[in-house]
């Protein structure tokens, strides 16, 4: 019983030392994409202000190549290193003939950042701006989402510690009160009216309601 119970111990360990790695993964990412999105707009203000300057304000700040040239410095960082992990995984997704939204995103920004250079030959006509206000919406969505998953994960933390941690049964006509990481299968447990049932069974002798609404959401008992 003492060996079972230092294993136990050892894996809850375990558990808990995963739980704050993961923690801090989530915590990471959730900076990581906070920093992207907030250099991304630093650098995208600047652009929609140039761009959009003479048809809202009326005013012609620079001759149009310089504009363009101010446009290319200014999206470069916001394409090609705020948005590199994007571009990284968009490219490796053509590599591979595995497309998800990276790839899209990847396809249309860069393909739109090359216009702005293309446009100095008469080619195109320029649309490298547009590429980097692209790319921070992108970059804003990923910092929203991490945000969104983050605390979905503390929710859930949360609903497992209310969950049951020890469990009544019978062996050998004697109730016995152990862990739940000592249930064995075959094990009868015994669930008094309020408590917690601590793991899936099957009711062998009995009757009485259940309250399900932490996992159906419906808020009758169930009989």
């Amino acid at each position: 019983m003492a060996h079972t119970r230092e294993n136990s111990d050892g894996r809850m360990m375990a558990h808990t030392r995963m739980a704050h790695t993961r923690e801090s993964i989530e915590d990471r990412e959730i900076r990581n994409w906070k920093k992207k999105t907030i250099g991304s707009i630093f650098f995208t203000i600047p652009i929609a202000f140039l761009m959009f300057s003479e048809r809202i304000f009326g005013l012609q700040i620079f001759d149009e190549s310089i504009m363009i040239i101010a446009i290319l410095i200014l999206a470069f960082p916001v394409i090609f290193v705020f948005g590199f992990r994007t571009i990284k995984t968009g490219t490796k997704g053509f590599c591979t003939f595995y497309f998800n939204m990276d790839s899209l995103i990847a396809l249309g920004t860069v393909l739109a950042y090359i216009t702005g250079i293309l446009s100095f030959f008469g080619f195109v006509k320029d649309y490298s701006g547009v590429s980097a206000m692209i790319m921070t919406i992108f970059i804003t969505g990923k910092y929203i989402e991490a945000r969104a998953r983050g605390r979905a994960s503390i929710e859930i933390k949360k609903l497992l510690e209310l969950g049951a941690k020890k469990a009544l049964v019978l062996r050998k006509n004697k109730e016995l009160e152990i862990s739940i990481s000592e249930l064995k299968i075959g094990d009868v447990m015994i669930v008094k009216p309020g408590e917690k049932i601590p793991t899936d069974g099957i009711i062998i002798k009995g009757e009485s309601s259940v309250d399900e609404s932490m996992i159906s959401g419906e808020s009758m008992p169930v009989v």
